[in-house]
């Protein structure tokens, strides 16, 4: 995974190198954050579920914004790099398109607090707690790093929508061919926006429906099943994506 902290902030960690303390702090940061959203998360919190001193949190955090911020980074990160890596070898657009989508709705649908904060990352100075001392500058500083990320992601997806359009063999294309595609394809900007946005959607309206809790699924008992809907939504969006030639 990739990911370097530069001088003057908590994060990103370098995440390919953590240590076992940090990698227990993160992963339980992330299950408590994906769960609950900020709300759930604090230093202190996050040294109880580990039995551990709240000092030893602060060794690596200084405030909670600190230690969102790293995790959702952290998961991104991991999602991200995680799809390509399992992926590297494959030639057939549709069947990383597939992957794609696949891992990106788990994921959204298991941890919609993290994926609501990448959408939403303001949200994050609004948090009690040991307050950051320069909210908008670590505002700033996650956002830049986020979007390298988000970099990497898109151009993997879009680089699999123009090879599965132009039913070529899959290759990652530069950043740079992919946005001269989005301004003169028209139907390459469309399918790329579609696929995106259908996806983290799709991700955080069935997460927030809660499909595995019997007590909140009247609207299943009305015949309504989310994980075939998506399935049929998958389908129709790679069927529009290889008639788009």
């Amino acid at each position: 995974m990739k990911a370097t902290r530069p001088a003057g902030f908590r994060f990103p960690s370098k995440f390919a190198d953590l240590n076992p303390r940090q990698t227990q702090i993160l992963e339980t940061a992330e299950a408590r954050l994906g769960k609950f959203g900020v709300n759930g998360l604090e230093l202190r919190a996050i040294a109880d579920d580990l039995e551990v001193s709240p000092s030893l949190i602060n060794h690596y955090y200084t405030n909670s914004e600190e230690l969102i911020f790293d995790t959702v980074l952290f998961s991104y990160n991991k999602l991200v790099y995680g799809i390509q890596e399992k992926n590297q070898n494959q030639p057939d657009a549709e069947k990383i398109l597939r992957s794609w989508i696949e891992s990106m709705l788990n994921w959204l649908i298991e941890y919609p607090g993290i994926g609501v904060i990448l959408e939403f990352p303001r949200q994050v100075l609004r948090t009690g707690g040991k307050k950051a001392t320069s909210p908008e500058k670590i505002l700033t500083h996650f956002t830049k790093e986020m979007s390298k990320i988000g970099i990497d992601n898109v151009s993997f997806m879009a680089s699999a929508v123009y090879a599965l359009q132009t039913s070529k063999p899959f290759k990652v294309l530069a950043g740079a061919k992919i946005a001269t595609l989005i301004a003169t394809n028209q139907r390459f900007a469309a399918n790329t926006s579609l696929l995106g946005f259908a996806t983290i959607g799709g991700g955080l309206w069935v997460a927030g429906r809660r499909p595995a809790d019997s007590k909140t699924s009247l609207w299943m008992k009305l015949g309504f099943d989310p994980a075939k809907q998506m399935t049929k939504t998958v389908d129709e969006m790679i069927r529009i994506i290889k008639s788009s030639s």
